[in-house]
């Protein structure tokens, strides 16, 4: 019997900073748009390895750094974390050592997805410290969460494709 992958989707970011708070802010508005899913807002210190051992598949909405078209939707691997994190972003730093941690001591670990939103790369003291997004990316955020839909629902549909070819195997 074919069994359907646990997936979870987890919006990362402060959303008291600003922007850098997007990944909470669409998890949000993702909540009632996939029925089948786990779509939560990552807690302020989050336990990854407890996560990794609960799900088969993480997909981590978060805020990135990796083109200057604020508003860009890219699904890229966690194993490229100091490439596109943002300055300050605690999760992403929690993440990618937790992540070392768990390779270095041969954890199981889920595949891994972080679909991100590109933003102004902004020193530490450049990010406001205020819960509202900045005008542009509010112009934007219908455009954002529509390709942030897709990305997810298309991690989702290749991840669920690989697993019913892994359990028939």
């Amino acid at each position: 019997m074919l069994q359907s992958p646990r997936i979870l989707v987890l919006g990362l970011g402060r959303i008291d900073r600003g922007d850098a708070g997007i990944g909470v802010h669409l998890a949000r508005s993702l909540r009632t748009a996939f029925d089948e899913l786990d779509v939560e807002e990552a807690p302020e210190n989050p336990g990854f390895s407890a996560i990794f051992e609960s799900y088969d598949v993480v997909i981590l909405i978060a805020a990135i750094c990796l083109s200057s078209e604020v508003g860009r939707v890219l699904v890229v691997s966690p194993y490229v974390l100091k490439e596109v994190q943002t300055s300050g972003d605690s999760h992403l730093e929690a993440l990618a050592s937790e992540l070392e941690a768990a390779r270095n001591y041969g954890h199981r670990l889920p595949r891994i997805e972080i679909v991100g939103v590109c933003l102004k790369t902004m020193s530490e003291s450049e990010v406001p410290a205020t819960p509202e997004l900045s005008k542009e990316v509010r112009g934007k955020y219908d455009a954002i969460l529509a390709r942030v839909k897709a990305a997810i629902a298309d991690v989702v549909r290749d991840a669920r494709a690989g697993n019913a070819w892994t359990a028939a195997r």
